[in-house]
């Protein structure tokens, strides 16, 4: 009976490792993001989204749509002062990029 983090081979998957890495990253993140308004596009941007404003006059390649959804899903709530909440968004996808690329970099050095 598989419980899902042991492979067939014998190997177990770096579900615990990505895990750690996931949360340390995110807690780094979030420890120094900035929590009021930013400067140039980082600030309009934020404007935006706590506006309602979807569309930027400047086209789709400076609308961030899927930041601007996700960003309105973390301001629902009203737990969290609107710049940091959106901010904490942007800290969410680099702490599962910074991740990513941890682990592929520790499966490459397992591989040597």
């Amino acid at each position: 009976m598989s419980t899902g983090h042991v492979r067939q081979n014998g190997q177990r998957t770096p579900w615990l490792e990505y895990a750690v890495v996931a949360v340390a990253a995110f807690g780094l993140y979030a420890a120094t993001a900035n929590r009021g308004a930013q400067w140039q596009d980082s600030g309009w941007h934020i404007w935006r989204i706590v506006t309602g404003e979807l569309h930027h006059p400047l086209g789709l390649a400076l609308s961030h749509p899927l930041h601007y959804w996700i960003s309105q899903a973390f301001l629902g709530p009203g737990l969290l002062e609107p710049c940091w909440a959106i901010t904490l968004v942007s800290a969410v996808a680099r702490a599962s990029v910074f991740t990513s690329l941890c682990m592929v970099f520790l499966q490459c050095l397992r591989a040597l």
